[in-house]
């Protein structure tokens, strides 16, 4: 089972002119949060949206829309900056309430028999995740567990690098590791790796070409 092919010519001209001119238009450089965020949009969402608009005779009102989005994106990053009022503490809150829903989604983890099932043989993920899947991403609760997996825990990674409190980055990792070990979610252990490598390689370069390269490699080990 799979998507259908069914290739339309005016789409693919279509799609590969819509595409060249937003790479044409995208930042080339990180300056400022909004360019990773753009080319990451571009790279994860428009690159494998348009290939499927043209490969599948997809509707166009789907792609335009998106695409129209991304302009939205652009100019509103383009703008003139915008003070927003902040609260008192801020960053600490926010590193309360990060830490408080990866706890508690480790406790769901535990609570719902994680430890009955546990699995760190990549070949056997498929096997496990079925069951996990049942368990932990159900209604509410899998809102929870996606955010606290793919959110607050690479989050809090990337801000502990910042602070250069690489305890917690090793701490973190641990936790990432044990709970690809719950869910058999192969993607849960390499969202550290990608946000290390990321990490390491604004250090000293400021080249956003290095995105869709570490997209690449992500999504072929977490495949």
């Amino acid at each position: 089972m799979g998507f259908a092919t069914n290739p339309n010519i005016i789409k693919i001209f279509e799609g590969f002119l819509s595409y060249i001119f937003i790479i044409m238009v995208s930042p080339k450089r990180l300056n400022k949060p909004s360019d990773l965020f753009f080319t990451i949009i571009l790279f994860s969402l428009i690159s494998p949206l348009t290939v499927f608009y043209f490969l599948s005779d997809a509707s166009r009102s789907t792609f335009y829309v998106t695409l129209l989005a991304m302009a939205c994106i652009y100019v509103a990053s383009s703008g003139r900056p915008i003070r927003i009022p902040t609260f008192k503490n801020g960053s600490k809150v926010a590193d309360l309430i990060l830490w408080v829903l990866l706890l508690g989604t480790f406790a769901i983890l535990i609570g719902n028999g994680g430890l009955q099932r546990m699995n760190f043989d990549l070949s056997k993920v498929y096997e496990y995740r079925q069951a996990a899947n049942n368990d932990y991403y159900g209604g509410v609760r899998g809102y929870f567990v996606n955010w606290a997996l793919k959110v607050s825990g690479p989050m809090l990674i990337a801000m502990a690098l910042w602070k250069k409190n690489f305890l917690a980055v090793m701490l973190l990792i641990g936790f990432h590791l044990f709970s690809f070990g719950l869910t058999s979610h192969k993607i849960v252990a390499f969202l550290p790796l990608a946000v290390i490598g990321l990490w390491f390689a604004f250090r000293s370069n400021q080249s956003l070409a290095v995105v869709p390269l570490g997209l690449s490699v992500l999504i072929i080990f977490a495949m």
